[in-house]
């Protein structure tokens, strides 16, 4: 369930809770009007913290994503060149450096 929170930028989230609140504000309007101000501050400062959180959580899966596309993009060169140089040996030279990994 985490992926979600990964993966669904933390603007989305805001968007969808502005929406609900929006949608449902005949019920809650009473409630919230009813409530002390230091309450008030104290929920919008837990509505602040949490799209903190998925913001730095969605930024470290971005971040974790573009490390992980860098080093697949490293090994496939790697893997290219190591290719090519084994494509140039001649079959003496390519017998000889793939007997020390071969087992008779």
């Amino acid at each position: 369930m985490s992926w979600i929170l990964d993966y669904v930028p933390y603007w989305v989230w805001v968007v969808a809770a502005v929406a609900a609140l929006a949608a449902t504000y005949p019920f809650w309007s009473a409630i919230w009007f009813a409530l002390p101000n230091w309450l008030k501050i104290a929920l919008i400062g837990t509505a602040g913290l949490i799209v903190a959180y998925l913001a730095g959580r969605n930024r470290g899966t971005k971040n974790a994503k573009d490390a992980q596309d860098k080093a697949n993009a490293q090994a496939t060169k790697q893997r290219l060149e190591t290719n090519a140089e084994v494509t140039n040996l001649n079959a003496a030279d390519r017998k000889r450096q793939f007997d020390k990994w071969l087992r008779d």
